[in-house]
């Protein structure tokens, strides 16, 4: 008899249909993260640049940790930089296909050092339940304002974070 045969074939039938609805899922939540993905990454820039404003007038005293704020759209990218040593130039870049970002920094010591570059690790997108976007760092999820805090915190104690 060969019952066993017919069992094994629906087991690899279930196994296949599985697999084809978790591509079809993966093709389609890719669809939607890249659908909502700029109106989050705005929202992002938005707090970064509110972050920074608010460390210039918080630290007016200390003009060694004031930030200049700039965006630029070709690849979507945040520039943090902090002149006084040690400068610190902060690169966060948005990559659409990989639905990522990246964060890098680069760190001057003082004048006479030459300029290292750190990885800063990154943030990802993903969806909740509801189909809502949101950032996450390590697999967590984080609101775009921790998410600032995390990138800005090296501006205002660059030596703390070396």
């Amino acid at each position: 008899m060969a019952s066993w045969v017919r069992q094994r074939a629906e087991q690899v039938q279930k196994e296949d249909e599985r697999r084809r609805q978790e591509r079809e899922w993966t093709i389609a939540r890719e669809r939607i993260i890249a659908r909502k993905i700029r109106p989050l990454w705005e929202q992002f820039v938005a707090c970064v640049e509110q972050d920074v404003n608010e460390i210039n007038k918080e630290f007016s005293f200390d003009p060694g940790r004031k930030a200049e704020f700039s965006t630029s759209d070709n690849p979507p990218q945040i520039r943090v930089h902090k002149s006084h040593y040690p400068a610190i130039r902060l690169n966060v870049i948005l990559d659409e296909p990989s639905q990522r970002i990246a964060v890098l920094y680069e760190i001057t010591l003082h004048s006479d050092a030459s300029t290292q570059e750190e990885h800063g690790g990154g943030f990802a997108f993903d969806l909740d339940d509801k189909g809502d976007l949101y950032l996450t760092r390590k697999g967590q999820p984080v609101t775009c304002s921790e998410a600032s805090q995390f990138l800005l915190e090296r501006i205002i104690s660059p030596v703390k974070h070396l």
